[in-house]
Parts: structure tokens; sequence; C-alpha cells
């Protein structure tokens, strides 16, 4: 097992101190030491405020291997070599969301010796969704708002499938019986009285950014496209959709490496690499449909990037745009309480670089030559707190569109003014 430590914050503490709550999230490498791991912490802090005031200190640690191969034992080790002599908290990865409330159930188990291990609830399996594919919320204003409530109320069963969050109290953590055992796997073997599988500890963890498929878009794909240049392609799920059903041909361009590879298996071409520095000119031009999926909001220059596929599209063709809505009610409440949180996926994404409404996107594309000849906006559901707040701003005559504040985004698509 490759294991590394590679990072803290705060400072170094004396060995065995007590009373220090570690938290420990897992990265891909040294280089995800960044912003992913920086607002993982932040979301925790604010999660168990509580649990700071009663005098224990939290610090994070960040670990890259193999979470599900990491030994109760190696996870001691660890800590005995940063100084710290206590329970910890683990989840995989950096994009997680934390509830209020979290403090409540850390602050029963912190130092208490128990040796008892407590499971977070995912949410996404534990809350009934109906006929929506979609959570009331979509900052983290309004998860923790909707986390508070489901606890209140009590959730389902949480899943026992998938596990991305535990709590290990310092009695666990130092016995020599369950050493052998990774991490993961204590929950399903740790006998019944020493395991909560609480829904009053409910996170959020979130899909893999670069695999979504879009399959909801589709149907909204404009005229028989044979040629289709996929910009942000992640895994290239959305382009495989359009090569099955279609027949066309896809090139798919791809920041992310990792992803691109995957991608190069599923479309025809894939270029690794940042749209804003490839050379058009060698993804061959021609394209019957360019599709910029949830990517100009990404961009730091997108009218020039618009401007320059221009130069790539075939006569007549379309440019395809999925964009997030700044003006969203959740998004909209959220600043007017003082609160801008970026989150891992969402209108308030932590890689935006720009932000549109309806009218910045008609706006941004006629600055770069393009003509919007359809616009769809796409619903985002509110909470009953939203929909109350959304109401209020309705009346008070603040809002431009009112029916803005009910779309979570837009998907747009556009041709060519100058008729190339």
């Amino acid at each position: 097992m490759a294991l590394g430590f590679i990072g803290r914050f705060f400072g170094r503490r004396g060995a065995g101190e007590q009373g220090v709550l570690p938290v420990i999230t897992w990265l891909d490498s040294e280089e995800s030491l960044s912003l992913e791991a920086y607002y993982s912490w932040q979301w925790f802090r604010r999660a168990v405020a509580g649990c700071r005031d009663g005098g224990e200190k939290m610090e994070l640690l960040c670990l890259h291997g193999d979470p599900e191969a990491v030994t109760v034992g190696a996870l001691s080790s660890i800590l005995e070599g940063v100084g710290v002599d206590a329970g910890a908290v683990l989840f995989k990865g950096p994009s997680v969301l934390f509830p209020v409330g979290l403090d409540k159930v850390l602050k029963a188990s912190v130092g208490d010796g128990a040796g008892e291990c407590i499971v977070a609830c995912d949410v996404r399996s534990a809350y009934s969704l109906g006929d929506s594919s979609h959570f009331p919320y979509y900052t983290l204003g309004g998860f923790m708002r909707f986390a508070e409530e489901m606890a209140e109320q009590g959730m389902a069963e949480p899943s026992r499938n998938r596990v991305f969050g535990l709590f290990l109290g310092p009695g666990l953590m130092g016995s020599n019986e369950w050493r052998d055992v990774p991490v993961w796997e204590l929950p399903f073997v740790l006998p019944e009285d020493m395991v909560s599988w609480s829904s009053r500890w409910v996170i959020h963890p979130f899909d893999d950014y670069y695999s979504h498929s879009r399959r909801e878009l589709l149907d909204l794909i404009p005229g028989e496209p044979k040629r289709v240049l996929d910009i942000g392609c992640g895994t290239g799920a959305f382009g495989e959709l359009l090569r099955s059903r279609l027949g066309a041909l896809v090139v798919g361009v791809e920041l992310d490496e990792q992803a691109a590879a995957l991608a190069s298996k599923r479309l025809d071409v894939v270029v690794q690499g940042d749209i804003c520095q490839v050379d058009l000119s060698s993804l061959g031009g021609d394209f019957d449909l360019i599709c910029c999926n949830d990517l100009l909001e990404h961009v730091g220059n997108p009218v020039g990037l618009l401007n320059d596929l221009k130069t790539v599209v075939s006569p007549g063709g379309y440019l395809f745009l999925s964009i997030p809505n700044l003006l969203h009610g959740e998004v909209v409440c959220e600043l007017l309480s003082g609160r801008w949180d970026y989150v891992p996926a969402g209108p308030l994404c932590y890689g935006h670089l720009r932000f549109f409404t309806m009218t910045t996107i008609d706006e941004m594309l006629a600055m770069a030559g393009w003509k919007v000849v359809r616009a769809e906006p796409l619903a985002g559901p509110l909470s009953p707190y939203m929909a109350e707040r959304v109401q209020q701003l309705r009346a008070s005559g603040l809002v431009a569109d009112e029916r803005e504040l009910e779309r979570i985004g837009y998907i747009v698509v556009a041709r060519s003014s100058g008729g190339q």
C-alpha cells in the first residue's frame, strides 16, 4: 500500500496531546492539496463549531494513497507520527459537504475512550427523491438547512453499501484487536454495539465531476450533426451518447489528463489540453456542432474563445452551451445573507472564473459574433424555506426577471452571425 502524508493545517503540537481531533481526507496526489482541501476544511470548521467551543482542537491531515487499503494500525501510526493521540474523523476525498449539527455527534464521542465507530449517512441514499433527480439545495447554506431538517424529521436507514465518512473513537484507534483491519471495513466487521449508522450525521459526497453523461440534453441537440467538437468532454460520456444516437464523429478536448485518457477509449479523437491554448486548426474544422457543456464559466476569456470557435464551425453549424444561472433564488438569498460559499459543483463551483445570467449570456455571444436561436431554462427545485424567501424577493420588486430565480441554468443554441 502506497500511503503518504502530504500536508496539515495549523501548527504542530506536542506528541500525545489530548483534545485534538484529526480530520483526515484523501487526495489523489500531492498536487491536489489546493482549493479542494482548503474548502473542505472550511466546511468542516463550520460543521463542528460547537465542538471547538467546548475546548477541543481540530486539525486537518491530508493523505494520498488508496483509502480502501489503510488499516487501523497504519492510521494510528500516522497520527502518532504527527503528535496526535486521539480519535479521528475520516472521509474519502475532499468533495464532501458536512452539515451543521455534526458537532453534537462528535462532542459526545471525542475523548470518551469508548472505541465506537460512527458512520455518516450518505444523503443521496437516505433521502427519497421521488420523481425528481435533484435535491432541494444548491449551496452550502441550503445543504446545511436541509440536513438539519432531515435530522430532525428522521431519515431512512443509511445505505451500508457506500461508506464516505467515519468517526473512530480513541479507544478503537488504540486497540490492538483491530490493528490489521482496513479502516473502511470496520463498520462491517465490528460488533453491532460498537457501530452507529447515524442519520444525524448527514454528508453529501459529490459525483465524479468528469463522468456526467448529461443524457437529458440529447433531445435539445439541433439538427443531425455528423462532426461534433465536444470541448470539456470529461471522460467522454456525453460524446459517446452522441456517437451512438447520431452516428456522429466526435472530437473531444479535455484539460484533465486522467479524464482525457478515459475519453480516448470512447470518442474518435481526444486532445488533452487547455482549449484556450490548443491549436484549433489541428482539430480538423467544419464541425456541425460545437458543445461546451458547463465550460465557459471555467474560462478566463470566454468571449475570446467563442470568437475563435467561429473558425472551426461549418457553414450553418451550431454552438451548444450549458451554462449555470447566477440569479438562481438560492444563490441570491445566500448572498443577501452574507454567504458566498464555493462547493465542488453547481452554480458556485470553486472552479468557476466567470458567472452569468441570461442577459449576460446574450451579451457575451453577441460580442463574439454568435446569434442565439434557442434558449431553454433548466428548472431548479426550491425548498419550502427558499421558496418563501424567493416570494419575498418578488414582492419587494427588486428582481428584474423573477422567473430567473427558479432557473438553475440555461441550454443555449447559437449560430455564427457572420454566416461562417
